[in-house]
C-alpha cells in the first residue's frame, strides 16, 4: 500500500478534500497527501503532538495539539 510509508502514529480520522488527505500525527507534524497516490504534498512541524481530527472549512484547516492550542492553516 502506498499509504504504508506514513505511520508516525495518528490520532483522529484523516480529512479529505480537493484531492488531498489531511492528518495530524503524534510526531507533531501536519501532513497533506495526494489522495490518489499517497505522496506527500506538504507537511508542517507544529511541535507538540497533534491530537484529534482536523477540522476543514472552505478556507482554513484547524488542528489541536496536546498542549491545548489550536493551529490554523490557510492557503495563500
Amino acid at each position: 500500500s502506498h499509504w504504508g510509508r506514513y505511520q508516525p502514529g495518528i490520532s483522529g480520522a484523516p480529512v479529505m478534500a480537493n484531492g488531498l488527505v489531511y492528518f495530524g500525527a503524534y510526531d507533531g507534524v501536519m501532513y497533506a497527501l495526494d489522495q490518489a497516490t499517497g505522496r506527500k504534498v506538504w507537511s508542517y512541524r507544529i511541535g507538540p503532538p497533534i491530537v484529534g481530527t482536523p477540522a476543514l472549512t472552505t478556507n482554513a484547516l484547524f488542528v489541536g495539539t496536546l498542549d491545548g492550542r489550536i493551529h490554523a492553516f490557510t492557503s495563500g
